[in-house]
């Protein structure tokens, strides 16, 4: 998971500890890459202690950490959990942020102008 990730599960974990979130640990998020992610989840997971490992992907997810620990002792589930889906107000959120920018005075002509359609 990305460091992004591992915080939200932070977070959820302090909103909901009453809930049985308190047991979840996020490793590992700062490997940068499904190789290296794959090859730290080896080396450090204890499944013995810890159980099955439950693997939360998306639909753009490719298979290099399944396929290092398919290679291993680590019993783990794929799981897939988000997809990634085109935006349809994106071009006007792009814009809005664009003119954002440029009325900034520290930003003020570091932009090339543009017109939008």
């Amino acid at each position: 998971m990305g460091e992004g990730t591992a915080a939200a599960i932070r977070d959820i974990q302090t909103r909901f500890q009453s809930h049985g979130f308190s047991s979840v640990r996020t490793l590992g998020e700062a490997s940068g890459t499904g190789e290296q992610l794959g090859h730290f989840i080896a080396e450090h997971y204890d499944y013995k202690s810890e159980g099955k490992l439950l693997y939360l992907t998306g639909d753009k997810n490719r298979d290099t950490v399944a396929s290092i620990l398919s290679k291993t002792a680590v019993p783990f589930r794929s799981l897939l959990v988000y997809e990634t889906r085109k935006r349809l107000d994106f071009e006007e959120q792009l814009r809005q942020a664009v003119e954002l920018l440029q009325s900034l005075p520290e930003i003020q002509g570091r932009f090339y102008s543009y017109s939008y359609p």
